[in-house]
């Protein structure tokens, strides 16, 4: 894993859903970075901006909460656990922010994983 630890929001070039297009965005790590893996790659979750989306494994982000300040996000947002995926170093840009304490995503993942 690449030195960002979990928790962390970073920019990155994230795959839109055709897999055939991408965006850049902001995404949550969500890998544990005390786990060493083989791949030197990131398990993240996208962040957006379409509010419409509603899930038990999507986290709102209101403008004005505690979280959106500390993550350094531009407007409401809505984290989307259901589309995890694995980014290489070259495909992360750079960190904008954390949640750090302050969010706690790992309810919804046990939830949509069955842990």
């Amino acid at each position: 894993m690449t030195g960002y630890k979990r928790g962390d929001v970073v920019l990155a070039i994230f795959p839109n859903s055709d897999r055939l297009t991408f965006k850049k965005r902001p995404v949550l790590v969500v890998q544990n970075e005390s786990v060493q893996t083989y791949f030197d790659q990131t398990i993240v979750a996208p962040i957006t901006s379409n509010q419409g989306r509603v899930s038990p494994a999507m986290l709102p982000v209101k403008v004005g909460s505690p979280e959106h300040k500390s993550m350094g996000l531009l407007s409401d947002s809505v984290i989307n656990l259901e589309t995890l995926t694995t980014l290489e170093p070259r495909e992360i840009e750079r960190k904008i922010g954390a949640c750090g304490s302050l969010l706690d995503f790992d309810p919804p993942l046990r939830v949509l994983l069955g842990l």
